[in-house]
């Protein structure tokens, strides 16, 4: 079996996930249709998306205050054929399968030459000079909403930790404004705690924050954020800039940047349910 059919197989394991695939077959929805017609919570509905949407089975696009969706570029052919060899004619898990799998097949045929011109938000990471490090990704939210994230610490502990890591962010505390502080406590094992903090060179609302990483002392980087908003979208580009190559290389070594797709994968669900909130307040 291939390492796709664990993600395809999990998001399709629950009932209401595959209700949303269903209704998707038919016609696109925004979350808060999707909300009202499953009986579920906007924070719910919208993790059931999540996992969807990180399957492949459906893509969302935000025009305005909405937030639509709609099936994604993933075909079911694979999972169907593999199914198809250990398929017991007749049973009513097999006459299902069969039924979802074509008409989300016959429902993505009718849309893919849509999708093809649509961008996908991917978090990228590169070295660029002999010190620097640039990380990049598109949000489907405006910079205020970012911007909101990144300086809200309620709302930044809840994306900034990759799920996946064995850390637990115990405490942020930060003044965040030109001149500020910042210290973040995590929890490595239960008994070790390790502490990160710095000052905020600058803090420009909605558009650009610039801090030290000082628990590195002279070998700790300055990272800049810029938040640039393009019709519905925001580009943010994280910029890490170290003393020396050397400094740079040991970084990238060191795995840290490993987590940034997770990461910032987390902040795109924490911007959907802020969107979603805003988009439920215009609606209500």
């Amino acid at each position: 079996m291939t390492p796709h059919f664990d993600v395809s197989f999990g998001a399709l394991s629950d009932a209401t996930r595959r209700g949303i695939l269903e209704h998707l077959g038919r016609a696109d929805a925004s979350i808060t249709d999707l909300a009202e017609k499953f009986q579920m919570s906007l924070t719910g509905i919208k993790k059931h998306v999540g996992i969807l949407e990180r399957a492949g089975l459906v893509a969302t696009e935000k025009v305005g205050r909405v937030r639509t969706c709609r099936l994604g570029r993933r075909r079911l052919a694979d999972e169907a054929a593999w199914i198809e060899r250990y398929r017991q004619p007749g049973t009513h898990a097999s006459t299902s399968w069969t039924r979802l799998s074509k008409n989300l097949n016959e429902r993505t045929r009718s849309v893919n030459a849509r999708h093809d011109s649509e961008p996908i938000n991917r978090t990228t990471v590169e070295p660029t000079s002999d010190r620097e490090i640039v990380v990049t990704r598109s949000f489907n939210a405006p910079a205020r909403i970012v911007f909101q994230a990144w300086t809200t610490p309620a709302l930044f502990k809840r994306w900034w930790v990759p799920k996946s890591m064995p850390l637990a962010l115990l405490s942020y505390d930060a003044d965040i404004r030109t001149g500020g502080f910042y210290r973040l406590v995590f929890d490595v094992d239960g008994t070790t705690t390790m502490a990160f903090f710095g000052k905020y060179i600058e803090v420009t609302p909605h558009s650009r924050i610039v801090w030290t990483n000082d628990e590195s002392g002279e070998d700790g980087a300055v990272t800049t954020v810029t938040l640039e908003e393009a019709g519905d979208t925001t580009l943010m580009v994280l910029h890490e800039l170290y003393r020396s190559t050397d400094v740079r290389d040991a970084a990238l070594a060191s795995g840290a940047y490993d987590g940034m797709g997770e990461t910032f994968g987390q902040l795109d669900e924490v911007l959907a349910e802020l969107d979603d909130t805003t988009e439920a307040v215009a609606k209500g």
